[in-house]
């Protein structure tokens, strides 16, 4: 009677839920708020299971049972699923690690951890450069970016206006309606571009974006502009 090794058994285990996953939605993100390592907790598939740094962006398509684990991956360019701690598994690890320091620090316990922050799973698009206000050139290099990337992505731009000014500031009630509105918007997994009037992105950081920066190089057309306005 042939027998299969425990170790071996559950590996293949991971790697057939690994390759079934690929076809499923990703069900949330969130970005790591602590970095981590993972040879610091034992997992079922040590060499599928993702280190990550503060500021990072996971997705999280499926538990892996009731381990603890999550079947997903680091967001980033060509990535794979692996193995990712959920939320109570990775904050444990985190309490023990600190009570542990804390201990041998002779230090009271900690409060108020945090691991993850909940964010899009498609980080909206905004894109940052020379601005005036209801300029007759903001709005064409802004229509000229607009068209690039439904040439590069066609069919995949979902635009988005919000109904409210952002730079002005929003209310509690019109900053949540923003955040459900762009996080449905991700669902899709289309490119969420945000027109938005946010002067600075710290308007919007609480979404997530992705800042893209625009420099002219020929500063003298701005110039002439403003002079003419």
């Amino acid at each position: 009677m042939a027998c299969v090794s425990p170790v071996l058994g559950e590996e293949s285990g991971v790697l057939e839920a690994l390759s079934k996953a690929y076809s499923l939605p990703v069900l949330y993100a969130r970005k790591a708020v602590v970095k981590f390592n993972s040879r610091e907790m034992d997992s079922p598939l040590p060499r599928y299971t993702f280190s990550f740094q503060s500021g990072d962006y996971l997705h999280f398509k499926q538990p892996y049972g009731t381990t603890g684990w999550w079947v997903g991956r680091v967001v980033g360019e060509r990535t794979w699923l692996g193995l990712l701690p959920s939320e109570e598994k990775l904050l444990a690890h985190r309490e023990r690690v600190v009570r542990e320091g804390q201990e041998e620090r002779g230090e009271g316990e900690g409060e108020g951890l945090l691991v993850y922050e909940d964010a899009p799973i498609m980080r909206p698009i905004v894109f940052l450069g020379p601005s005036s206000r209801d300029a007759e050139l903001t709005e064409l290099l802004q229509k000229a970016l607009v068209a690039f990337m439904k040439e590069q992505f066609p069919g995949r731009l979902h635009t988005h206006k919000p109904r409210w000014s952002v730079s002005e500031g929003l209310t509690d009630k019109q900053a949540w309606a923003l955040r459900g509105e762009v996080y449905r918007a991700g669902h899709t997994l289309n490119l969420v571009y945000l027109d938005c009037d946010a002067s600075y992105h710290d308007d919007i950081s609480w979404l997530h974006p992705l800042l893209i920066y625009v420099q002219v190089s020929l500063t003298e057309y701005l110039h002439i502009h403003s002079f003419l306005q």
